[in-house]
């Protein structure tokens, strides 16, 4: 999807329930992956797609310090 320099970000695909896997990728390895779930990415609001990316964003810092995978949950209005 986007890259800078040796890093990249990178969507694995989707599961069955359409949620996306999304990773931080350096050379050949993972450095954060985050679930993002389907009803998060189904907002069409503005201010709450905002934030959606910005709760993206935290997962993935969060990942990225913890070691593990993230999941992002909820209902946007």
């Amino acid at each position: 999807m986007h890259t800078v320099g040796v890093a990249r970000f990178d969507m694995q695909g989707r599961t069955a329930a359409g949620d996306a896997n999304i990773q931080v990728q350096m050379g050949g390895g993972t450095v954060a992956a985050a679930m993002i779930f389907n009803s998060v990415q189904q907002t069409t609001d503005p201010a709450n797609q905002r934030g959606a990316a910005n709760g993206s964003i935290s997962v993935l810092n969060q990942s990225m310090d913890s070691g593990t995978v993230w999941n992002l949950t909820g209902t946007l209005p």
